[in-house]
């Protein structure tokens, strides 16, 4: 019989707050993002790609710290994934990933996408509930002129930083080394112990309770949910 022990990560994951608190004030998001940058530079340096970056895989220590989870469609690599076949979640999955072709520069993407919905409250896809899975996953693979729309009350800097990471040609996106670089994350503050945290973590306890969500619920751009007004 095989146990796999894990550590336990008590603050939830990142979906589970983005339902709950809608988005996330810009300082917190910042912190998590670059966490989440960390995690990328060790798992780039080592030549794997994670292929699932989303809100629902990273997961937040009593820390404050964020942590990547799910590593199940990770895969090492020297070059290039080349399985033929869409590779990741929609709404978040890369051209390249999604004509089967999965690298380095797809979790970029995958990550751009994460900022603007953290950043918003909302997916940077108008009308993406009217789209099948498979309409979607086509759409961001062949059609050129299927990029994130972002939300107005994005920052221009932030904008910037989220569209070089949504190129839609790989080798013109910045490496995740180099978005940490950037002085929008090289200049965030970190949370030094487990009180930095505050009670974000016991305001997420209840989120534990939710039934699985389904793709209807992952909030369009087309959508308007309130900000709410403790976050």
């Amino acid at each position: 019989k095989l146990l796999v022990v894990m550590e336990f990560a008590s603050g939830g994951s990142l979906y589970n707050m983005l339902h709950k608190f809608t988005k996330f004030k810009v300082d917190q998001a910042k912190r998590y993002l670059r966490d989440v940058l960390k995690g990328l530079v060790y798992l780039h340096r080592e030549d794997i790609v994670h292929r699932d970056i989303k809100p629902q895989n990273v997961l937040l220590l009593e820390t404050g710290l964020c942590k990547l989870s799910d590593f199940g469609t990770s895969k090492c690599l020297l070059k290039a994934c080349n399985s033929g076949q869409p590779e990741g979640t929609p709404p978040y999955i890369a051209p390249e990933a999604a004509r089967g072709r999965a690298e380095k520069a797809s979790d970029i993407w995958s990550f751009g996408i994460m900022m603007a919905q953290m950043l918003s409250g909302r997916l940077p896809w108008p009308n993406m509930e009217e789209m099948t899975p498979q309409t979607f996953c086509y759409n961001v693979g062949h059609n050129e002129n299927f990029v994130p729309q972002l939300d107005e009350q994005i920052s221009a800097q932030e904008k910037e930083i989220i569209m070089r990471c949504c190129n839609r040609v790989p080798t013109k996106r910045p490496t995740a080394e180099e978005l940490l670089q950037d002085p929008y994350f090289s200049q965030t503050k970190t949370f030094t112990n487990a009180h930095a945290l505050g009670s974000l973590t016991s305001r997420v306890d209840e989120c534990f309770q939710l039934s699985s969500l389904n793709a209807s619920q992952l909030r369009p751009s087309s959508e308007r949910p309130s900000t709410p007004s403790s976050s």
